[in-house]
């Protein structure tokens, strides 16, 4: 039975065979829905069909109905040696529902653009391929998504399931990357398909942080909460690698423990072997024994550069400068906000720009404090500045660019933040 969607292409609602899918054949149908396919400029993934091989991330360039062919551009190239008719199972969303189906290898048409010939036949694909491993919001493993929007959006939220082929978090906060403004989360923000450039997942056991690329494949609403599915698109190999790793750790701790035996926390607590190790620095030698020569150059550039330290007065503003003239900085002017910056003269053009070290407080989002900051700043927005939150927020992390960054204030043995001031300043 065919209907129309609300986005104007075919949907399918036949019946159903004994494996549980819903086979669809008409070619007029099959064209419609990747026109609608091909109109949406969505990404999909594509891999040959029987192996266990990386899918290859897929866009459709132009669909040929009289042929009927479509020609579809790939994120990196196939294999010279492939075969013509060579079988590719493809999976897509398509207004409100999945499909999957099996394309043709034609051959090559340019430089990363193949021709396939139309699959004879489309199923509905809502069966779940791949075993899903719960994690516990006491984990602490937490997701960040930044959309293809412009000026874009952070998501970030608690991972609730993780796949190979992808996860489900549960949305707590959306936040506008260009001005820091809170949007309330809603099921009408992740229409399915829609493209996530970066995904973010952090925490997990084994693994510091995995950064994958995806797209939207439902979202629901449950107990008044908004829970989201994305779909991983084009796994790097060593990506690949280290979310197998996790899961494989993660199907053997639950495996092997009572459910009672705190497999959660045995898993969670085990060492890191992915994480590199941190380069060694005057502060925190790998041996212990720091390079005399090398803490010379860093003490003696810190001395040269100019630090513009932007925070209200108090024990925390005296602290913050006595714990930076401690690391080498002596050339520091204090303001008590950004409106004092009007009373400087500009950074001159050609020499170093002042380094700017700006607190903020906790009263409201840090992004949009970092947005209001870059206003009311004039030409002392553009100086290599170092946003100090009381806790480093991940949804502000998303919008960093090369000229600012956001820590978390300095605490006792924390070095991140001072390297972090160091790189802006081009001194490591």
């Amino acid at each position: 039975m065919e209907g129309t969607g609300g986005n104007g292409v075919a949907t399918w609602s036949g019946g159903m065979n004994g494996d549980g899918d819903a086979p669809l054949s008409d070619r007029r149908q099959i064209l419609q829905i990747f026109e609608g396919l091909a109109a949406g400029q969505g990404e999909f993934p594509i891999k040959v069909e029987g192996t266990h091989t990386l899918p290859y991330a897929a866009t459709v360039v132009k669909l040929s109905p009289e042929a009927p062919e479509l020609i579809l551009k790939l994120i990196r190239p196939l294999p010279h040696e492939l075969a013509l008719g060579a079988l590719f199972e493809v999976v897509f969303p398509c207004g409100e529902q999945r499909f999957t189906g099996l394309l043709t290898y034609q051959g090559r048409h340019a430089y990363l653009h193949y021709r396939f010939t139309l699959p004879a036949m489309l199923r509905l694909s809502d069966r779940r391929r791949h075993k899903r491993h719960p994690f516990r919001p006491r984990e602490k493993v937490d997701v960040l998504i930044q959309d293809g929007s412009v000026p874009g959006h952070g998501v970030a939220g608690p991972l609730v399931n993780l796949s190979e082929g992808g996860l489900l978090l549960r949305v707590d906060r959306i936040l506008r990357l260009g001005d820091g403004l809170r949007i309330p989360p809603s099921t009408s923000f992740f229409e399915r398909g829609k493209a996530l450039p970066l995904v973010r997942v952090r925490n997990l056991p084994r693994c510091p942080i995995l950064q994958v690329r995806g797209v939207v494949a439902h979202c629901d609403e449950r107990n008044g909460e908004v829970v989201v599915g994305v779909q991983f698109l084009e796994l790097e190999g060593g990506e690949a690698q280290i979310l197998q790793q996790v899961l494989e750790v993660r199907e053997r701790s639950f495996r092997s423990l009572p459910p009672s035996g705190g497999a959660t926390e045995r898993a969670t607590a085990a060492p890191s072997p992915v994480e590199a190790p941190r380069a060694a620095s005057p502060e925190t030698p790998a041996d212990g024994s720091p390079d005399p020569s090398e803490t010379f150059r860093l003490l003696l550039a810190r001395r040269c550069r100019d630090l513009l330290l932007v925070m209200s007065p108090g024990p925390g503003r005296e602290d913050l400068l006595e714990r930076l003239r401690s690391l080498g900085f002596l050339r520091i002017q204090t303001l008590d906000g950004p409106e004092a910056l009007a009373t400087l003269n500009p950074p001159l053009p050609g020499l170093p720009s002042p380094l700017v070290l700006r607190g903020l407080d906790g009263d409201s989002e840090v992004l949009a404090q970092v947005r209001d900051f870059q206003k009311r700043a004039g030409p002392w927005s553009d100086c290599p500045t170092l946003f100090l939150a009381g806790e480093a927020d991940p949804v502000a992390s998303l919008a960093e660019e090369a000229g600012w960054r956001v820590a978390g204030l300095p605490s006792e043995g924390d070095q991140a933040w001072i390297h972090t001031l160091d790189s802006l300043g081009g001194m490591n």
